[in-house]
């Protein structure tokens, strides 16, 4: 009794001087021993509650001042001396023990939340700027055992800040720390799914479970207002072993999950799960059932297990996450998308394992846009990322070491070989092994000539060239140019050459050509090597007298009556034109008006032309370093793959229906290309091409 008075007064009187500023640091009781005396206090007044002297209650004579103890800071420092002294002595101290539990039973949460908040009860410093309104719990709830005492749990954040939660039964502790992780996360959990069996349901169980998740929301400052006027439901999953197959156990769980989850309202949703508690099929089925759930936006944020025996709380999001990376390599082998790879990016901490997922992402993106302009940079950046990522041993987290493993898949789904540089044709072939054929169409029309150029099978000519915007060199001097010089006539391009051959040796002997007449032309003739080349010559020069000396006559298009609206002004700046003009070439040295019809041709059949021509050619290109079957091969399989993807752009010239279409029929009848524009048909060819193409890189 004496005690109890002494100490109220003592209480009374501290509460008071607390007001001052010059009390602090003058206290005449140190802050353990006031601990001590508070413990000492509250088991007095739960013993004088116990007792009764007949109808006369003990506690009106004696004045408990709670209200006060309750404005008392419990010093966080001691509690944890005691716990640490208690672990210390292997738990064997019950003298430790009673005072622990004592202590923690009389501290509520919202006494000690306010203060110092490191170690025993959620207290974030995380602002949470957002809350969303319908976070979900999932567990298994285990059944209530009698006679338990409070346990507190810690839970180590990736910092080394310890915080510790109390727990009666096998689900309490984990289920209030994913409440507050929740809370930090910026989520409010709104349902609460329970799988739970008949015997739990028969003893009431789950009512005792919601009535501790209420309280501890009440308990805590902070949890309170986040949830003030919010109701969370709680839904039963219903379990019943009756000796059913897995499978149709499986299915009424999943069924029941994802009704509760409201997955069909379309909204994204977080779920926190406890795995602690229930059978460890169904327990594994749970985080099965989530992750086909994500395709619904509803997502894992939290996955937890409680361990009794070093009362500890474990995250097990790093085994969850295994999903999330072998769900993310599968998306990105099989169909570039690297959605899931860059969720994982944002999540891992190793730099080295950062990069290079970094560097996949911008593949994955690049792809998808198809950006024929950044591909070769962002293929070598993935082949050295790779290179890299395997020449480092030491791995600084489990998803790396796992990452690092499946790089040899990465590698052998791509055809990316190690230490060599990554080719069209083999990211070409990854492409169309997983269907992506419009990735594939255009890296094929794009890239594929500038390989034919880079590994040697075709000469690029060293010249000037007019290049259309869009287009390439190499697409150009393979498209343009070399189906061009191979369709045109063979005596027309000999004459051509011979032509040019002739004007550069006069350039060599005269000082002006623009100065000359017509009749020094003649020195043409002398580089012209048969009879009919000869008098095309003479043609020439005759043309030249005739419609620039003496008068300006009208001169007309090559076999028609059209006229020329913008005449060369001298003999020189014709000739000059007629080396690159080859109709006038034509006119010259042939004279047949039904042969140049062939060359009026439109643009797709010049190129079925040259394939023409080159089927039955026997002289070699000058341009290629390949035999002229090979390279009628690899110009067969191009030009119809070229006109497909030309008519999927909307890129054929206006008018040029009729050339398309002969284009083709001659395609397909003279050199047996189908070329419709079906999705297998197109596959086809281009699968066709790659084959020339490796068939030449196994020979060489």
């Amino acid at each position: 009794m004496v005690l109890i008075a002494l100490f109220g007064t003592i209480l009374r009187m501290r509460n008071l001087l607390l007001s001052f500023d010059e009390f602090k640091g003058n206290e005449r009781i140190s802050e353990r021993d006031l601990q001590d005396y508070l413990g000492r206090y509250q088991d007095l007044r739960d013993e004088w509650k116990c007792k009764r002297q007949e109808s006369t209650d003990i506690t009106d004579d004696v004045v408990f001042e709670i209200e006060l103890i309750r404005q008392i800071e419990i010093n966080i420092d001691y509690i944890l001396m005691l716990v640490k002294k208690y672990h210390d002595t292997h738990c064997e101290n019950k003298e430790v023990r009673h005072m622990e539990i004592n202590h923690n039973e009389k501290i509520h949460c919202d006494e000690i939340s306010g203060h110092e908040k490191q170690g025993m009860i959620y207290r974030t410093e995380r602002k949470v700027q957002k809350v969303k309104k319908d976070g979900i719990l999932l567990f298994f709830l285990s059944e209530y055992r009698e006679g338990n005492g409070p346990v507190w749990y810690m839970e180590e954040e990736p910092d080394g800040t310890e915080r510790y939660f109390e727990g009666v039964q096998t689900n309490d502790a984990p289920v209030k720390y994913l409440i507050c992780k929740a809370a930090e996360n910026g989520d409010l959990i709104q349902k609460v799914l329970y799988i739970i069996t008949d015997r739990v349901r028969s003893r009431g169980d789950h009512k005792k479970f919601e009535q501790m998740v209420d309280a501890y929301i009440q308990e805590d400052e902070r949890l309170r207002a986040l949830y003030e006027g919010q109701k969370i439901t709680c839904e039963e999953i219903a379990y019943t072993d009756s000796g059913q197959e897995t499978s149709v156990r499986a299915l009424k769980i999943y069924r029941q999950i994802a009704a509760g989850s409201g997955f069909r309202q379309k909204t994204k949703k977080n779920v926190y799960i406890d795995y602690t508690g229930g059978f460890r099929d169904i327990s594994f089925l749970m985080t099965v059932i989530i992750r086909y759930l994500e395709c619904h936006d509803i997502f894992c944020r939290e996955i937890v297990y409680s361990n009794w025996n070093d009362k500890k709380i474990y995250s097990l999001s790093c085994i969850y996450d295994m999903f999330r990376l072998v769900s993310g390599v599968d998306q990105f082998v099989s169909t570039g998308n690297a959605e899931l790879l860059e969720n994982c990016y944002d999540k891992e901490e190793d730099q080295d394992t950062k990069e290079l997922l970094s560097q996949i992402v911008k593949f994955s993106h690049v792809m998808s846009l198809c950006d024929v302009e950044k591909v070769d940079q962002i293929m070598d950046n993935l082949q050295k990322g790779l290179d890299r990522y395997e020449e480092k041993k030491e791995r600084e987290s489990f998803f790396s070491e796992i990452f690092s493993d499946m790089i040899s898949i990465i590698r052998q789904k791509l055809n990316m070989e190690k230490d060599q540089r990554y080719t069209y044709p083999r990211l070409i072939r990854w492409c169309l092994d997983n269907n992506m054929v419009q990735q594939a169409l255009t890296l094929y029309v794009e890239k594929i000539p500038q390989y034919y150029y880079e590994s040697g099978m075709l000469k690029l000519p060293e010249k000037e060239r007019r290049i259309k915007p869009g287009a390439t060199e190499a697409g150009t001097a393979f498209y343009v140019e070399l189906y061009d010089s191979i369709g045109k006539p063979e005596e027309l391009k000999q004459f051509a050459g011979r032509l040019k051959q002739g004007y550069e040796a006069m350039e060599r002997k005269y000082r002006s050509m623009d100065r000359l007449d017509a009749s020094r032309f003649r020195d043409l003739e002398a580089f012209m090597k048969t009879n009919q080349e000869k008098r095309a010559v003479q043609r020439i020069v005759y043309f030249l007298r005739t419609k620039y000396e003496g008068n300006n006559a009208v001169i007309n298009q090559p076999y028609t009556r059209t006229k020329i609206k913008s005449r060369p002004r001298t003999v020189n700046g014709f000739v000059k034109w007629l080396l690159n003009d080859i109709h006038w070439q034509h006119y010259f040295l042939c004279q047949d008006a039904k042969s140049h019809e062939e060359l009026e041709a439109g643009t797709y059949e010049k190129k079925v032309n040259a394939l023409d021509r080159l089927r039955s050619r026997e002289e070699g290109i000058e341009e290629s370093n390949i035999s002229n079957e090979k390279l009628y091969q690899m110009m067969k399989y191009y030009l119809p793959l070229k006109m497909i993807r030309n008519r999927i752009n909307h890129a054929s010239e206006e008018g040029a229906e009729e050339d398309e279409t002969n284009a083709l029929e001659r395609l397909e009848r003279d050199h047996g290309i189908c070329a419709r524009r079906e999705f297998a048909q197109v596959k086809k060819l281009m699968y066709q091409g790659l084959e020339i193409l490796e068939e030449h890189v196994e020979n060489t």
